[in-house]
């Protein structure tokens, strides 16, 4: 597990907020705190949707991929626009978290990139969490494994792959 500051809060906020820097990370879970708390489960329930929503975010663009299945997680341009919703305005929120995770074809991929295909069966999940305290912006990563790990080379994988996507971002990040 790594845990940085985001270094320019503002150009974060707009990155993840206004654009599609997150696109592909899944939404597990997630609270936002204005002038009361919001909580927001991020668990996808495919009967809201209609024929008309099939290819189309809930922010009107139109995407390649059918919508998740009915208890999977919600993806993150489907939720983006209505978290913006409650955090735009004069005021900044006091606080929000948001609990993200790789897709799973996503998680394959990288593992199978680092050399790792064989303890892909042990992996549950990655996650990125993101935690604002009304003053910064902290990332942290985790893992959920199947078994206790024998070490942590899945974790310095993701650590690290967290690490490069920021960079690639141009997210400069500030170690805690």
């Amino acid at each position: 597990m790594i845990a940085y500051y985001i270094h320019e809060t503002r150009a974060f906020m707009a990155a993840l907020l206004t654009g599609t820097a997150f696109d592909r990370f899944l939404f597990r879970e997630g609270q936002v705190t204005t002038f009361c708390t919001y909580t927001i489960d991020g668990t996808f329930h495919a009967a809201y949707m209609d024929a008309s929503d099939e290819n189309e975010s809930a922010d009107g663009d139109k995407s390649s991929s059918a919508h998740p299945a009915d208890g999977s997680f919600t993806p993150w341009p489907l939720l983006r626009p209505h978290i913006f919703d409650m955090i735009k305005g004069k005021r900044t929120p006091l606080s929000f978290k948001m609990v993200f995770q790789i897709t799973p074809e996503d998680m394959q991929k990288l593992m199978t990139g680092h050399g790792l295909e064989a303890r892909i069966p042990d992996l549950h999940a990655l996650f990125l969490n993101i935690r604002y305290d009304g003053r910064r912006v902290m990332i942290t990563t985790g893992s959920a494994q199947r078994q206790f790990p024998a070490d942590k080379a899945i974790d310095q994988m993701w650590d690290q792959s967290v690490v490069r996507f920021f960079k690639e971002k141009g997210i400069t990040l500030e170690e805690n």
